[in-house]
């Protein structure tokens, strides 16, 4: 399992080195995701609508990565911030103790940037369907918060 967490891993980093150069000053965000999975963020903005996301759950070990496409358009403007609907798609990989999971995700949820801070706030819910060891479908969904480096 390590092994697919360090390729993982790396498979996500080598991804961003070659993402098309982005001007915003908030570009990569850490923070907590609550639900399912409970863990670690992380997102990388591409540009201004397109994003990877991944995150690393507490406890038995897991890991998820999206490709994410954001719109800014689709809902009413809030007083302040910015709000975005967003989907993407990715993938899971879960060690339950006995069996390692191999999933494709399907993500769908709203992005709220609080005005004048590097923070955002997250909902998500992700169908996912199971590959390996069976194929079944499960349903994540989660929420969080990240807060972006200059």
């Amino acid at each position: 399992m390590k092994k697919i967490l360090l390729a993982l891993l790396f498979l996500g980093c080598y991804a961003t080195s070659y993402a098309e150069p982005n001007n915003k000053p908030d570009t990569f965000g850490v923070g907590l995701i609550l639900g399912a999975p409970t863990g670690i963020s992380i997102k990388y903005w591409v540009d201004s609508t397109h994003a990877f996301d991944a995150a690393l759950r507490f406890g038995d070990i897991a890991v998820h990565a999206d490709y994410l496409w954001h719109r800014w358009d689709q809902l009413p403007k809030p007083r302040r911030g910015r709000l975005a609907t967003y989907w993407g798609l990715g993938g899971r990989v879960k060690e339950d103790g006995k069996d390692t999971h191999f999933g494709a995700r399907a993500v769908g949820g709203l992005a709220y940037d609080l005005p004048q801070h590097s923070v955002d706030l997250f909902l998500e819910v992700v169908p996912v369907l199971e590959l390996l060891p069976d194929t079944r479908l499960d349903i994540d969904a989660a929420l969080g918060v990240r807060y972006y480096f200059n």
